[in-house]
């Protein structure tokens, strides 16, 4: 009952994963999708929270529940950034903050990865069924999502701003399909 991988540290961390699978990840132990003692519940399956570079190649995650990001959270002030490659992420829920299958706050690519099955299950929550891009840009290449839901807006994707900042989560997407 607790996610898969949890890493934190300075701004020179660089995580790679090949070839894994990581399913039913929970943050917060059994209140997957709550905040609890003040701390929020990010990445069910994974939370990269900090500086440096995520890699995820041919991993795939699902089953996972978190608060924001049921499958995969990066988010960290000290400007990370990641990529996903030929991967699968489907079947994760995040609750009130977004998200369902990504939650970003960083410059993130994801090229030929399907991504489906996720839900935003929050009723007034964050938007973003499959994936919530906070800040920073997305870069989609070859990649298809369907079937994602949101109980509010962005049963794919939503982009939405970091409150104050200047400038709004951005998404280039180059091929594939985005359909939900």
């Amino acid at each position: 009952n607790d996610r898969a991988i949890h890493v934190v540290g300075g701004a020179s961390v660089l995580f790679r994963l090949e070839c894994v699978d990581l399913i039913n990840g929970c943050a917060n132990g059994g209140n997957c999708r709550t905040q609890v003692g003040g701390s929020i519940a990010h990445g069910g399956a994974i939370y990269l929270n900090t500086g440096g570079f995520l890699i995820l190649d041919r991993v795939t995650v699902e089953n996972s529940e978190a608060a924001g990001g049921g499958g995969i959270s990066v988010c960290s002030t000290l400007n990370p950034n990641g990529i996903i490659v030929d991967s699968i992420v489907r079947n994760n829920v995040a609750g009130s903050l977004g998200g369902g299958a990504i939650l970003g706050h960083v410059n993130f690519a994801i090229q030929s990865t399907s991504i489906y099955g996720n839900a935003m299950a929050y009723d007034g929550g964050a938007p973003g069924g499959a994936i919530r891009q906070y800040a920073g840009v997305l870069e989609l290449d070859q990649v298809s999502i369907w079937q994602n839901t949101s109980e509010t807006a962005g049963g794919g994707i939503a982009a939405t701003g970091q409150p104050g900042a200047f400038t709004a989560g951005r998404i280039v997407m180059t091929g594939g399909e985005l359909d939900g």
